[in-house]
């Protein structure tokens, strides 16, 4: 018997949900503005243009310093496994 994964909204997850990369791009660059939006001035970082021709480009760039960052998001609780396994 195989793991079941369920998202924060409770709905089953297919396997082949996670692996559509295409979809997660697209959702990680709508968390990169929303967070350069919310803290880019304070933390002297905007969105990396390379990003508009190439999907897998590093997510930021830090205008202070010069260097290149990736984002990354946790949308669920990190110790609940026996939430999501039913």
């Amino acid at each position: 018997m195989g793991y079941k994964y369920y998202d924060i909204h409770e709905q089953k997850i297919r396997p082949e949900d996670l692996q559509n990369k295409n979809a997660w791009c697209e959702k990680g660059a709508r968390y990169e503005k929303s967070f350069v939006q919310i803290y880019g001035e304070a933390l002297g970082l905007t969105q990396n243009p390379e990003k508009q021709t190439n999907d897998f480009a590093p997510d930021l760039i830090n205008t202070k310093q010069g260097g290149l960052a990736d984002l990354k998001t946790q949308r669920t609780p990190f110790f609940c496994l026996k939430y999501y396994i039913r």
